[in-house]
């Protein structure tokens, strides 16, 4: 995977945008973006990404631990690790200035996918709560708009929590390929029954 391939996805998935040379598509951010956030003192507060100028470096890192992943064939547990932490660096980060959420969604299950799994998707009931770990987490980064290093990202309680959301979003699409094979073999045992029964004419 690289940056051509990022962008070129972007502009895939960022079909309705208006173009702007402030708000580019298929390209990184090239100025701040924010969002908002209830803080630990129960008020909302502006969040400020990464500034632009960081944007190449923290990527060069993102791809970097990105490639490590891809490719390989990943344990259910080491699959579940790569896309929470790909998907949570790459929205804390938040390279572009619309469409990182759903970039890191399908880029997190790209090494998930390789492996020969199912992918993890974050269900519409579910999004509050995948949106407030991602904040919870992101809270937890004293100056996230001077982040320059993604080795500067806490590895803490909040991002072992967005790993376990994620995780127990994956059982439900498990569950759901469970059920669905299960189905796909009864049909196959009954046409295997019916192909084997004597037909004679009547």
């Amino acid at each position: 995977m690289q940056e051509a391939d990022i962008f070129a996805l972007h502009r895939v998935v960022l079909t309705e945008a208006i173009t702007d040379i402030y708000k580019p598509v298929g390209a990184s951010k090239n100025e701040a973006n924010f969002t908002t956030a209830i803080g630990s003192d129960g008020r909302q507060h502006w969040r400020e990404f990464a500034e632009p100028l960081h944007i190449p470096k923290l990527m060069s890192q993102w791809f970097a631990a990105f490639n490590i992943w891809y490719g390989e064939l990943l344990t259910m547990d080491a699959a579940a690790t790569a896309y929470a932490d790909i998907h949570l660096d790459f929205v804390t980060v938040h390279p572009f200035f619309d469409g990182n959420g759903r970039m890191a969604r399908l880029l997190a299950n790209l090494p998930v996918l390789w492996a020969g799994f199912p992918p993890i998707i974050v269900p519409a009931e579910g999004s509050q709560a995948y949106k407030k770990a991602i904040s919870d987490h992101q809270q937890t980064i004293p100056d996230l708009k001077s982040l320059s290093d993604l080795g500067a990202l806490p590895r803490n309680a909040e991002r072992t929590d967005f790993q376990a959301l994620c995780q127990s979003y994956w059982e439900s699409t498990m569950t759901l390929v469970a059920e669905a094979r299960k189905a796909q073999e009864r049909k196959r045992a009954v046409a295997h029954r019916n192909s084997d029964t004597p037909r004679f004419p009547g």
